[in-house]
């Protein structure tokens, strides 16, 4: 049983996740390791997720690959993509390695283009139907599918993966179970090359009138699909730059008490390292 610091921390880690990570980033960086690593993953992972990709990549080189790669396993795809981007290639390759084989697939994809272009922030969780199903068969599809939740656009394609158009869910739900799928959609939608800048991306009028578009490489093929979220995202996320802890303390209030309890458990942590 864990003691009473420990329980506090760990609370803090889960409820206040943006404020332990930015007391942690104020630590040495093979210290927070060394503390990551007696967290349960996905109590880590809150935390991870609020620092910086820049930062969790140094970390990461303080850790086990099969450490970090279970942390990352418990985020979406495109941050853990992200993190790897900014990591070492020989750290990368063994993460990459201890990753779960979709997991992995997905982010060899998206690390195959520059930070700055819009295949790097796609998602992958999306369906493509054949454009010869019918509406019976796109619902039993979907229902089996990893189609992300919330993305309403269904993307049609023929047998050489082709994009020909698209069709939402609340479309398909009215219609006959046995109307033909192509003659439902919207025939050649508008979608971005996967090796578009995201600055050029923001400014397609193509956001006027939807919040999400099919992202396609050189022969027309659907690879992604990039939403307005993650686009703005990525704006965000080349534009940062990691700055050095700079040892203040930025909690105050009612969570600093908790604040505490982390950094006690961190350093006692610490300190049975340091008498091993």
């Amino acid at each position: 049983m864990i003691n009473q610091p420990s329980d506090m921390a760990l609370a803090f880690l889960q409820y206040q996740p943006g404020s332990a990570a930015r007391i942690l980033e104020q630590q040495p960086i093979e210290a927070v390791a060394e503390f990551i690593k007696s967290v349960p993953y996905t109590q880590a992972a809150f935390v991870l997720k609020k620092m910086l990709p820049q930062y969790t990549a140094r970390m990461s080189i303080h850790l086990e690959p099969e450490v970090s790669a279970a942390f990352l396993s418990e985020m979406d795809t495109n941050l853990t993509s992200a993190i790897l981007r900014y990591t070492p290639k020989d750290v990368r390759r063994k993460i990459l390695n201890n990753l779960p084989e979709r997991i992995k697939l997905t982010c060899s994809l998206l690390l195959n283009y520059p930070e700055t272009a819009v295949g790097a922030w796609m998602i992958t969780d999306f369906l493509a139907l054949p454009d010869d199903c019918d509406v019976q068969e796109a619902l039993h599809r979907l229902a089996l599918s990893n189609h992300k939740v919330g993305l309403d656009t269904l993307y049609i394609t023929n047998r050489d993966r082709k994009l020909l158009g698209t069709v939402s869910i609340t479309h398909l739900l009215r219609m006959p179970e046995n109307k033909l799928i192509k003659t439902l959609m919207q025939a050649k939608p508008p979608c971005l090359s996967g090796h578009a800048s995201l600055t050029s991306a923001m400014n397609n009028p193509i956001w006027d009138d939807q919040d999400s578009a099919a992202v396609i490489n050189e022969k027309r093929h659907i690879v992604g699909v990039l939403r307005h979220l993650e686009l703005r995202q990525g704006l965000k996320e080349i534009a940062t730059t990691i700055k050095e802890p700079t040892g203040n303390d930025p909690i105050g209030g009612l969570w600093e008490a908790y604040g505490q309890s982390l950094l006690a458990l961190f350093n006692t942590v610490g300190d049975a390292i340091n008498t091993n």
